[in-house]
């Protein structure tokens, strides 16, 4: 449903925040039952200092922001990503297709072009290592005791060879792009073009929203990379709070004061609507504020996450995520 929301209103970037680092913020086990939060019935514990005056505490700390992602975000980023890759790239980008068996017997997302088969002439592809100029022994041929140049690094990071197959690598015509990165090919020409380029034809626009072909999907352990790792240049123009999963009633007043994007007549506030890069937040607002609360110092030392927000969307705040995302982007549109 999140995926195929995305594509639908032409969704550029799907960012998923790994709740689970967040302290005290309630957890959830593996049946998706929210479970009592631990700041409620944990017990005080020890907090023991070291001769640097470093207390256990912020080891523990440390430690977990030095961590990778949770399986559950790893998960959710996996089956996002999984939506929108065509069947002939499948097996090369994903290792363990095993926790994604269920995801395989659903319908393709529609209005993605290249999702076909793989005998159009456009294909996705991910770009792999080729061939460097080696020495006898096995590396890269460069001068004794020098240094790599420039020139070599910059060969070394990039690359003429793009798979677009399990077996298919298709060699590129004086052009070299990036290593470990997907692109769009233009087999016949064998060059790399633009999605929109590729999926555009004379009679008009292949895909529903002429300027998006897809999403990307990106994980942000604390809520400043939300805003600091986004995929454009200047950030986002504006940002909106969805309410979503709230089950307690009293917790909604804390983002009221947070203007309602949408008036009761069904009007866009003007600010978002001339807006070009939209960021819309949802979750519970418990986590949300706890999460800007352990990170002031990329937040600029914000005590209260209403401080981020431009507008709010006044929907109902127990509904799922799913539903949340659908009404939202419906009520953008």
């Amino acid at each position: 449903m999140i995926a195929r929301a995305a594509v639908l209103y032409g969704a550029s970037e799907i960012v998923i925040f790994d709740v689970a680092n967040v302290s005290g913020s309630d957890a959830v086990d593996q049946d998706g039952d929210t479970v009592v939060s631990d700041s409620v019935v944990e017990k005080p514990k020890k907090v023991v200092f070291d001769e640097a005056g470093e207390s256990s505490e912020s080891k523990k700390d440390a430690k977990k922001e030095s961590e990778g992602p949770s399986p559950e975000c790893i998960r959710l980023a996996s089956l996002l990503q999984y939506y929108i890759t065509p069947s002939y790239l499948r097996n090369l980008l994903f290792t363990d297709l095993k926790p994604l068996q269920y995801a395989k017997k659903l319908p393709k997302i529609p209005g993605l072009p290249f999702l076909s088969h793989s005998s159009s002439q456009f294909l996705e592809g991910l770009t792999v290592a080729g061939k460097l100029p080696r020495s006898a022994t096995g590396g890269v041929k460069k001068k004794k005791g020098s240094r790599k140049s420039k020139k070599q690094l910059q060969l070394e990071a990039s690359t003429e060879y793009v798979q677009i197959g399990e077996q298919n690598v298709l060699k590129l015509d004086n052009q070299r792009v990036p290593l470990g990165t997907r692109v769009t090919v233009d087999t016949k020409s064998k060059k790399v073009v633009s999605p929109k380029d590729a999926y555009t034809s004379s009679s008009g626009v292949l895909f529903t929203n002429k300027d998006s072909f897809g999403y990307t999907v990106r994980i942000a352990k604390t809520f400043g990379k939300i805003f600091s790792e986004s995929i454009y240049p200047g950030g986002y123009t504006y940002t909106a709070y969805v309410p979503s999963e709230e089950f307690v009633a009293s917790s909604a007043t804390a983002y009221e004061p947070i203007r309602p994007i949408v008036d009761k007549k069904g009007t866009i506030f003007d600010g978002a609507k001339s807006s070009s890069h939209i960021l819309l937040v949802y979750g519970r607002w418990a986590d949300v504020n706890k999460a800007v609360q352990n990170d002031k110092e990329e937040l600029n030392e914000l005590d209260d996450a209403t401080g981020i927000f431009d507008g709010r969307f006044a929907i109902r705040a127990s509904g799922r995520t799913e539903d949340a995302i659908l009404i939202s982007l419906a009520q953008l549109e």
